[in-house]
């Protein structure tokens, strides 16, 4: 579903250039603000929080948004600085200290993030006709988030992956050439003419962008690596309809957005945190239960999480006596999970286990044999 930029957010971004244009750089923090809440009001679309301020549903407009985590935390720090900053948020008898390279960056960073949320929303996949698909390769560019690709799936993108599906299982090759979201805004905010400034703040901020930048073309690469596995036979074999296989390619970012990749010790690191940065206070709470699955015959190790309904009807399947706690350790095959775990969950993690283990640089290495879901066990970790 197409969404277009609410008219009120460009009625706040002409008043935000203006307010630049006098040099009023505190009424640019304040109206920088002002957007950020209108969009979230907009994103959340729930008449409950119309009248609301920003503070008060954020957690509501970071679970719906599709920006990347340190996007989101940099919108709550000028929403706090709006109300700390001399004019911006209350009268006050001090001067602001708003800089014009700090007042610069807003402009941009402000139009970048507004664009992007909107871009997020109206995402698609190149389409290609018939002849194309009987070639070889398969190719499909996709603009993915965090959350995956658009939630609602458009005819042309059913129709393509209904033939990418059933070109795939007779031999052809997917591969997808990804467009990773939250990667082109801080290209964008970066690369913008107006952030080119020497003040020192602007340069500190620029440098931790660039930190984020590097960190978000690790993940593009993951993702597009991982999502290539999908059409290795062993994969594909069990994708039966274009349900499985959303499910799959949105598990992959998703899953991957709950770990930072530490090369060094070549191994997914769990680093949970939550909207403030800090760690969740009640992990098994927010998360649910850990689940690992194992290759019988090689040290791969996949981890993903499960929520109580999830739990419940994997004890139903399994005709367990009452708790997931009887999973623990290696014995239970993949073919026990639910549907609902193995494609979003299950599959994207063993992929994911699978590119951070280099295994696909081994020539010597089948990956059909090893990705095959008869090798594969899963227990409570």
């Amino acid at each position: 579903m197409t969404k277009s930029i609410h008219p009120n957010i460009k009625t706040l971004i002409d008043r935000m250039e203006n307010a630049f244009q006098r040099n009023d750089f505190a009424l640019v923090l304040k109206t920088s603000s002002d957007v950020f809440e209108t969009l979230a009001k907009d994103i959340v679309n729930n008449p409950n929080v119309q009248n609301q301020p920003l503070g008060s549903f954020y957690p509501l407009f970071r679970k719906e948004s599709l920006l990347p985590k340190e996007i989101l935390d940099y919108i709550f720090a000028v929403y706090k600085d709006r109300n700390v900053t001399p004019l911006a948020g209350h009268g006050s008898t001090e001067l602001p200290s708003i800089s014009k390279a700090t007042a610069t960056f807003l402009c941009e960073f402000t139009k970048a993030v507004v664009n992007s949320e909107y871009k997020s929303r109206n995402l698609n996949v190149v389409s290609f006709n018939d002849t194309e698909l009987q070639q070889e390769i398969i190719l499909f560019k996709l603009s993915l988030t965090d959350k995956g690709i658009e939630k609602e799936l458009t005819e042309e993108l059913k129709a393509s992956f209904v033939e990418a599906i059933y070109y795939a299982k007779k031999g052809s090759k997917i591969l997808f050439e990804v467009s990773y979201l939250p990667l082109e805004l801080i290209e964008e905010i970066i690369n913008s003419p107006q952030f080119s400034s020497s003040d020192p703040n602007t340069r500190i901020a620029k440098v931790e962008l660039r930190r984020i930048a590097d960190y978000s073309r690790e993940r593009k690469v993951i993702m597009e690596r991982a999502l290539n596995l999908i059409s290795t036979k062993s994969i594909i074999n069990q994708i039966s309809d274009v349900t499985d296989l959303i499910s799959v390619i949105n598990g992959i970012p998703q899953l991957l957005a709950y770990y930072s990749i530490d090369y060094q010790r070549n191994k997914l690191i769990e680093t949970f945190f939550d909207a403030h940065g800090e760690f969740l206070d009640n992990y098994q709470t927010v998360h649910g239960t850990k689940i690992e699955i194992f290759h019988k015959n090689l040290q791969l190790v996949g981890r993903f999480y499960i929520n109580k309904k999830e739990a419940d009807n994997l004890i139903e399947q399994l005709n367990l006596i009452s708790s997931i706690d009887q999973l623990v350790g290696r014995g239970w095959q993949m073919y026990d999970l639910t549907d609902e775990i193995k494609f979003p969950k299950a599959i994207p993690a063993i992929l994911l286990e699978i590119v951070d283990s280099k295994i696909i640089e081994d020539i010597n290495i089948d990956l059909d044999e090893v990705l095959h879901p008869s090798y594969w066990q899963i227990g409570k970790g």
